[in-house]
């Protein structure tokens, strides 16, 4: 795999397992190729698809109060069911702290570990160039690592074949609205707080899909 942005995988790896535990080192790895096998079979950039799934926990395990302090060092924006649910912040801060320490600027892999929890929202923070935001769109790795995510062999298996089911027979953002959906069920069950970005993620898909079908009817 060729290095990204002057950064081989081998340092990588490397910078991640000092930052994880092993639990979680192992779930980024499955991430990976998950990730790289979606991207693989949709003919999309196999190796941006590994880095940022490889990376997207990379701020997981931080505890809630750093990823506070992180997030207001980094300038983010944040609701205040962040201060409530901290871990909540992992993929905005692990975004960032990616760029900060690994000094990697691809859009696309930035935006991957952003959205892989509430999917494509708020990426104007760490993307500022509007054309830079069409161009993540339009490649779909950041949907790819999402899915991947939630689809890596360890996850539950009964979502795994819901949303498997929705990438087979109608595409990729299908997939991606599944996964949102399936997360925001479970946070509703549980009677959890509903980050204003979930919703936002999940809306803005959903109608990027209502407005591909009218374009293909």
């Amino acid at each position: 795999m060729p290095s990204i942005s002057g950064v081989s995988i081998g340092q990588i790896k490397l910078w991640l397992r000092e930052r994880v535990s092993p639990k979680l080192y192992a779930h980024s790895l499955r991430v990976m190729q998950q990730s790289q096998k979606i991207a693989d079979d949709l003919d999309l950039n196999f190796d941006k698809a590994a880095i940022g799934g490889l990376l997207h926990d990379s701020a997981k395990e931080l505890p809630g109060e750093r990823q506070v302090e992180l997030a207001e060092e980094f300038g983010i924006e944040r609701d205040f069911t962040d201060n409530i649910v901290q871990e909540d912040l992992h993929a905005r801060v692990g975004a960032f702290l990616v760029r900060r320490d690994l000094e990697i600027e691809d859009p696309e892999i930035l935006a991957a570990i952003w959205c892989h929890t509430f999917g494509p929202s708020g990426i104007d923070e760490i993307i500022p160039n509007k054309g830079k935001q069409i161009e993540i769109r339009q490649g779909k790795i950041h949907l790819a690592v999402m899915v991947g995510d939630d689809t890596e062999p360890e996850r539950a298996p009964k979502a795994i074949k819901k949303i498997e089911k929705a990438l087979r027979k109608r595409g990729l953002e299908e997939a991606a609205l599944k996964t949102l959906d399936l997360k925001l069920f479970k946070i509703l069950d549980k009677g959890y707080f509903i980050h204003p970005l979930h919703l936002e993620a999940r809306n803005n898909l959903l109608f990027e899909l209502k407005e591909n079908n009218k374009e293909e009817s």
